[in-house]
């Protein structure tokens, strides 16, 4: 049995792949209410080509490798 990592930023691909271009996609937009942030991020979401989330994809498997290496440890620093 494997045990299972502890939560890492590192590790999740919404953390280092997801957020970071949302952020990108929708920084500086004034959004007023909890419906309007909603759909900006289903139309952020929607307008992704699937390469966008092949790339994500298979970012995580090199950073899962390095996480291993590093023992667990943080793999950006």
């Amino acid at each position: 049995m494997v045990s299972h990592p502890p939560y890492s930023p590192d590790l999740a691909p919404s953390d280092f792949h997801l957020f970071p271009e949302l952020k990108k996609n929708l920084g500086g937009t004034q959004l007023q209410t909890d419906e309007e942030v909603q759909n900006a991020v289903v139309s952020f979401l929607h307008g992704q080509a699937e390469e966008f989330y092949d790339s994500g994809l298979k970012k995580w498997v090199p950073r899962m490798q390095r996480c291993i290496e590093r023992n667990e440890d943080y793999v950006e620093k």
